[in-house]
């Protein structure tokens, strides 16, 4: 860290993004995981759009492998057509680390479609583009980024890192 800092980089703190699961808990029956191959995930994931052009890894594909084979491939759901989600719940939050789709879909709509009963607050690994209703943000203790002070200006407030592009 301190060489980064000898050469001109400062931290820009990073926050995590939730939503109160009230207003996108599903009705109707709980969602079961879908078995996927790693070969079927990959394809889902290259024939994607982001979920969000705030902060995403176009070229990310060589990560994915990683988290499948360590327990991603328990959490694959498909609540939507077309619609492929990585999602776990713990505890009383339910996580949402990505969004598979070949078109843009509402962020709203989909977790509409996912959010369990027992779930007190929704974790988005990613930061959202759309408006959700009571997304509130907390500061990353964990995350940050190193930006060079001369590209700071364009560095966008209060951005996740994520977490599925995470080694």
């Amino acid at each position: 860290m301190s060489l980064y800092q000898r050469a001109g980089f400062e931290t820009v703190p990073a926050v995590r993004c939730f939503l109160p699961a009230e207003a996108y808990i599903k009705e109707g029956n709980q969602l079961l995981s879908m078995k996927k191959t790693l070969e079927e995930l990959m394809a889902l994931k290259k024939a994607s759009v982001p979920v969000t052009d705030r902060l995403w890894s176009k070229e990310d594909r060589h990560i994915l492998p990683f988290y499948y084979v360590h327990g991603f491939q328990d959490v694959i759901l498909e609540p939507i057509e077309n619609v492929t989600i990585l999602a776990e719940m713990e505890g009383d939050t339910f996580h949402l680390y990505d969004v598979l789709s070949p078109h843009k879909v509402s962020l709203a709509e989909v977790l509409r479609s996912i959010v369990p009963r027992n779930a007190l607050r929704v974790e988005l690994h990613f930061t959202p583009n759309e408006a959700l209703s009571g997304l509130y943000r907390e500061p990353d203790p964990d995350g940050g980024f190193m930006v060079h002070k001369s590209s700071k200006a364009a560095m966008p407030n209060n951005l996740t890192y994520p977490t599925i592009i995470t080694a």
